[in-house]
């Protein structure tokens, strides 16, 4: 909705693409008709195939989510769409990187958040665990702003 593309635009996204406002394949060749050098997939699927599609030649493709339940072809994003696919999983990372490397980042991720160049949007509500029912009632509810937590506390 206008809502949110007014939101990311004041945090800098200078063309927001909507799948509800018809092709992604036509709004992205609107926006940049040589194609882009970076792509950030969070479906999957077609649809994270129409973004591949979308790169130029060696353009960088990182899944990070797979909202359609349908996985990425990385070997088709490579070999026919020339792109160089990449998966990011927080799990994956974890166990690649010692712990002072991980609270390096963190602590670079919250100077990013202190400094107004990130911004973390507040959750839409938290519920004590035990009103886990009401949390699922609010999250079946159109028009969220935020993500539902749990208080397992």
């Amino acid at each position: 909705n206008s809502r949110k593309i007014e939101k990311l635009q004041k945090l800098g996204a200078w063309r927001v693409i909507d799948a509800s406002n018809g092709s992604i394949y036509e709004q992205i060749s609107d926006a940049c008709d040589i194609g882009v050098d970076h792509a950030i997939d969070s479906v999957g699927g077609e649809s994270g195939e129409l973004l591949a599609r979308m790169l130029k030649p060696e353009g960088t493709f990182v899944s990070y989510g797979l909202l359609s339940g349908i996985p990425n072809d990385w070997r088709k994003l490579h070999n026919v769409y020339h792109v160089s696919p990449q998966l990011f999983a927080l799990r994956l990372w974890n166990e690649r990187h010692s712990v002072s490397e991980y609270r390096n980042r963190f602590s670079q991720v919250i100077k990013l958040v202190e400094s107004g160049r990130m911004v973390i949007n507040a959750p839409e509500k938290v519920y004590d665990f035990e009103d886990f029912y009401d949390a699922l009632k609010h999250y079946e509810q159109p028009g969220l702003n935020g993500k539902i937590l749990l208080n397992f506390a």
